[in-house]
């Protein structure tokens, strides 16, 4: 095939004739390239939707990808527009931001453009065509806090979610599809949990990341789940779309170069040595014949919910159906984003927009958290505010799971034992009122022990020795003698020697004799000093 059997107008191929020298050997080399013909994109496959969460191309439901991966592009011209006004409105509305010295348009609702407002307008000309415009200088704080929460809403849809720095919103959702029943009800969720209208959201569905960004932004609804028909479909995009440097475009102007598919018959080493090596690998990304990994978006897990109330609370009998609907809550979002609390807070607002803060402490990792409404409850009962409650809030700093647990089929509360106790208690007496007991390392028995927060994660300490006492005093108390032997309610009956002698390299050194005493009030733990020659009594058994 010639080069003037190609789709262009005979000005634009007259244009073509007249090349500078420079480019008249790169003109050469097309001109004996034998080039493949690619059909353009076929109203078949493009995504019929009205914004509305309507999916008319039923084909949609027996498409099946011959690609491991299938990425969807969610872009979102109007979001610039959106971030910066908190109400919808009816007057023409304009977003500009300065670019090389100047201000200029870079969204713009349907108002703005019916007054002849277009994209990179100057903001001169745009008071000249219509002075009543409202101008909003361009938040990029606000707009990646909205990206923010649309990324953590499309992590329900897929697992691998990926923001762009311009609008788009990229998914991984073949391995998805199963899942949500389709890529047509999936598409549906999608209108529908967004706000595509106000948006003007554009999606698009391919094999490769790079092209359905290209093809969201090119305006394009296509759905392209087989990849060897990925070229022949994209192929109609303008080139004027791509992501490029003005040298590059003003190149492939003087070419004739307008659509895609112009660009992929050119020969790759004419590409490489007058676009460069990395135009080259973003075209090879674009089709699929190079790898092109993604950053994967993490939303940092918060859960944070509230209640508010027509009517002062003043029992909390009557705020228990609402901490339940909290909890329930609280569960569900824990289960979809695999992880767990180790405690929560609950946040009691009065009528003097003061708050009373009541954390919940527990004792191990939690993602039953419906069965913690009586721990809840103990907590409030004890700082309850008089003034009554007006607006309730739960907050939670969920921690991730590596190894999601498995739920009880049978719908029955689960009892934890000794955790439920634990849990009882800090609800009852505050977590710093209950601590746990380990062993140190140390020869004297006053100081080979501590106290230790109570988790799982501790490690069990060594069993007790049958010859020492678990009950120890802080320091040992000196007791009575008679006739040299000690005395405690009574005289003792002394059994079970033992000496410990030790920091003889300091100061204090430590040489006792200890012994398991009967006496009249049980059996105790008592030594003597063996410097002082004096009793004292160091533990009960």
């Amino acid at each position: 095939m010639s080069w003037c059997e190609t789709n262009r107008s005979p000005a634009n191929y007259s244009q073509e004739l007249i090349l500078p020298n420079t480019l008249d050997k790169f003109r050469e080399s097309v001109l004996r390239t034998d080039f493949l013909t690619y059909p353009p994109i076929r109203s078949s496959d493009l995504i019929d939707s009205d914004l509305s969460g309507r999916v008319s191309s039923a084909r949609l439901n027996n498409l099946k990808t011959t690609n491991n991966e299938l990425w969807m592009a969610i872009y979102m011209p109007l979001l610039p527009l959106v971030a910066c006004m908190s109400t919808t409105t009816q007057t023409a509305t304009i977003v500009c931001q300065r670019i090389q010295h100047q201000f200029r348009v870079i969204s713009a609702n349907k108002l703005a453009e019916n007054n002849g407002i277009c994209l990179n307008m100057g903001l001169s000309v745009v008071r000249m065509l219509a002075p009543q415009t409202n101008i909003i200088y361009r938040n990029l704080e606000a707009e990646q806090l909205m990206m923010q929460k649309f990324a953590t809403l499309a992590t329900s849809w897929s697992p691998t979610v990926v923001i762009q720095h311009n609008q788009v919103l990229l998914l991984e959702i073949g391995s998805t599809l199963r899942l949500h029943q389709g890529l047509s009800a999936l598409i549906k969720l999608v209108y529908k949990l967004l706000p595509s209208k106000q948006l003007n959201c554009c999606i698009a569905v391919t094999s490769t990341p790079a092209s359905a960004v290209l093809c969201a932004r090119s305006g394009y609804d296509i759905c392209v789940t087989d990849h060897t028909r990925l070229i022949s479909q994209i192929g109609g995009i303008a080139v004027r779309n791509m992501n490029l440097s003005k040298q590059q475009h003003t190149l492939l102007a003087q070419l004739g170069i307008e659509q895609l598919s112009d660009l992929l018959r050119l020969p790759r080493d004419g590409l490489a040595r007058r676009m460069g090596l990395e135009f080259l690998k973003d075209l090879d990304k674009l089709i699929g014949k190079r790898s092109d990994p993604q950053p994967i978006y993490k939303a940092s897990l918060f859960f944070k919910m509230k209640s508010e109330f027509e009517d002062p609370i003043f029992q909390i009998e009557q705020l228990l159906p609402e901490m339940r609907y909290l909890l329930l809550q609280l569960e569900q979002y824990l289960q979809k984003s695999c992880s767990a609390i180790h405690g929560l807070e609950w946040r009691l607002s009065h009528e003097k927009l003061s708050c009373t803060r009541v954390p919940v402490r527990l004792n191990q990792l939690q993602q039953r958290t419906v069965l913690l409404i009586s721990f809840s409850q103990l907590a409030i009962e004890s700082s309850f505010p008089t003034g009554g409650v007006t607006q309730l809030t739960l907050n939670a700093h969920p921690l991730s799971l590596s190894q999601p647990r498995n739920m009880s089929l049978l719908e029955s509360e689960e009892v934890y034992g000794s955790d439920q106790l634990l849990n009882s208690l800090y609800s009852r007496l505050g977590h710093r009122a209950v601590s746990g007991i380990r062993c140190q390392p140390d020869h004297k028995p006053e100081n080979a022990w501590a106290n230790c927060q109570l988790n799982t994660t501790v490690r069990s300490a060594p069993a007790a020795s049958s010859d020492r006492p678990l009950w120890l005093y802080k320091s040992p108390k000196l007791l009575a003698t008679k006739n040299g032997r000690p005395f405690f309610y009574g005289s003792l009956e002394l059994t079970r020697h033992e000496r410990i002698a030790t920091n003889w390299w300091q100061e204090k050194s430590i040489q006792r004799d200890y012994y398991q005493a009967r006496s009249n009030r049980g059996i105790i733990w008592i030594f003597r000093e063996l410097k002082t020659k004096k009793w004292y009594i160091h533990g009960i058994f």
